[in-house]
């Protein structure tokens, strides 16, 4: 029975140590891409899991001269989690084995490790929308958009894609975004785009590509409604849309003018009103 025992263990922490590794690399990747909040979060939950071997692993390190800069940070990663799974693997697998006949608890340590590899599929949940479809919110209790994919809705890391109706004469004032290209396309009616010092035409059918730190700014032609799909590159410009909306069907109360030139600036976003004053 012992035999079992340490046979389970040995096999739990072979494979929890590449379930660490596994995980150690995706946590690696996250941080690369520059997603800041999902990384702290994994940051948080990591050192948890990774709590028996954590500040010795620090320590050691210290005592090499790897202290500081990426080195460390990529050994820590590296080294805490590939330990920990090895760890918590002995003590699964022999948990397992010691209740599980032998066939049972190979599946179960195959499922565990299998599981590593579902995280490829953190980059988002494929989907396909109706109109009407997404979050929908009425922009400034006036106008209906929808938020199609971001990270709250479809859990994209790299995109923000939305709609928005604009009734007869309205408009969407000149600006510019800092830090995100933009792609809009004209699903339906006729706008009039200024871009960058152009004054130009766009109707149903067509695409306006708008590099990062370009002036953009559209007005509604004619008499019918003008309906955008709008694209970001990056998140980010989401966070305005919801705060100077609300959801359908709620009354919008507007914001101190403060907030919302707060909320510009986290967005990235800069009127060309504000400069010129």
């Amino acid at each position: 029975m012992k035999a079992e025992i340490w046979g389970g263990a040995l096999k739990g922490a072979k494979i929890g140590f590449l379930a660490g590794l596994c995980l150690a690399a995706l946590y690696l990747v996250i941080g690369a891409l520059g997603d800041t909040e999902l990384t702290k979060s994994l940051g948080f939950s990591l050192l948890l899991i990774g709590f028996p071997t954590f500040f010795a692993i620090v320590s050691a390190l210290q005592w090499l001269g790897l202290q500081g800069g990426m080195r460390e940070w990529v050994a820590i990663v590296l080294l805490t989690l590939s330990l920990n799974g090895a760890l918590w693997g002995a003590v699964i697998g022999a948990a397992i084995r010691l209740l599980y006949p032998r066939r049972v608890s190979v599946l179960i340590l195959l499922a565990w490790l299998a599981g590593c590899g579902s995280a490829k599929t953190g980059f988002g949940r494929p989907a396909v929308l109706a109109r009407h479809e997404g979050e929908a919110r009425m922009l400034q209790g006036r106008k209906p958009i929808w938020i199609k994919v971001d990270p709250q809705t479809l859990g994209s890391r790299t995109l923000t894609v939305g709609m928005e109706d604009m009734p007869p004469g309205d408009s969407i004032g000149v600006h510019k975004h800092l830090q995100e290209d933009e792609v809009v396309f004209v699903h339906r009616g006729e706008v009039e785009v200024t871009l960058g010092d152009s004054i130009l035409r766009a109707t149903a059918g067509g695409t306006v590509f708008i590099p990062r730190g370009t002036w953009i700014g559209f007005r509604v032609k004619g008499t019918d409604t003008a309906t955008i799909v709008f694209a970001f590159n990056t998140p980010g410009f989401e966070k305005c849309l919801r705060f100077l909306s609300a959801p359908a069907g709620a009354a919008f109360v507007s914001p101190p003018a403060q907030a919302v030139a707060a909320a510009r600036r986290e967005c990235h976003q800069v009127r060309r009103a504000d400069e010129t004053h």
